[in-house]
């Protein structure tokens, strides 16, 4: 049949409306593809573009999850060497308070072997010291 309808719209349609026809259907159809192949690279892109996405929100949960630990990390490490500071200070006060000690006996050792040796001198700073302890404590009065 297909032959006698072609040869009826031949005898309506003249021969090269028809080829135009014919190539305006392949082109439709051609077209059609084209824009499917489209859509489906579109929907492929949306796809990728979620996945990225998802990706990239796991990444910066897991970033923050990784600052979160460094900076508990930082604190006890900072922590400990506050600790560590304090605890050599006070050894650096320990060993200040000996030698002071140290010197503060060795000074004392020093002036029992002059006032040994001449006692008159350790009258006379016995009494310039009485003497200075009075004037302070004067001059802490009149503030």
């Amino acid at each position: 049949m297909k032959p006698v309808v072609q040869n009826l719209s031949s005898q309506f349609i003249p021969e090269s409306d028809l080829k135009a026809m014919k190539h305006f259907q392949t082109l439709k159809v051609e077209n059609q593809k084209q824009i499917e192949a489209k859509n489906n690279s579109l929907k492929e892109v949306e796809e990728t573009e979620a996945k990225c996405d998802r990706i990239f929100k796991q990444l910066l949960t897991e970033i923050q999850t990784i600052d979160t630990k460094r900076l508990k990390m930082l604190q006890k490490g900072f922590q400990h060497t506050q600790a560590a500071m304090k605890g050599f200070i006070q050894v650096l006060q320990v060993e200040e308070n000996k030698q002071f000690l140290n010197s503060k006996f060795e000074a004392e050792a020093l002036l029992y072997q002059i006032a040994k040796s001449n006692p008159r001198l350790v009258d006379s700073y016995q009494t310039t010291t009485d003497e200075n302890i009075i004037e302070k404590d004067r001059a802490d009065d009149q503030e």
